[in-house]
């Protein structure tokens, strides 16, 4: 569906935004994330949410209905980093 691809990928841009804002690596892995969305693009991420929590190495999400939100719009409330893996010596 046309629908969930977009959903998808506005949740995907949120994501590396926040990645992008912290100054992180855009494979840094997520130990935990809070999404916003409305009740309905909530609906359609869920179906597509595995999908995009894979693609953002994300260990654990929260999402967050909140009809203020725009639709098709995903907010990332929190983000929390994992530890940086040691280098290889």
């Amino acid at each position: 569906h046309v629908e969930s691809f977009d959903v998808a990928i506005a949740a995907l841009a949120a994501i590396n935004k926040a990645k992008a804002d912290a100054a992180v690596s855009m494979g840094r892995e997520v130990s935990r994330l809070v999404l916003q969305a409305t009740p309905a693009t909530a609906t359609i991420l869920e179906g597509v949410r595995s999908d995009v929590l894979a693609a953002a190495r994300v260990d654990r999400c929260e999402l967050e209905p909140d009809p203020r939100v725009e639709p098709g719009v995903i907010v990332v409330q929190a983000i929390e980093f994992a530890d940086r893996p040691e280098a290889a010596r």
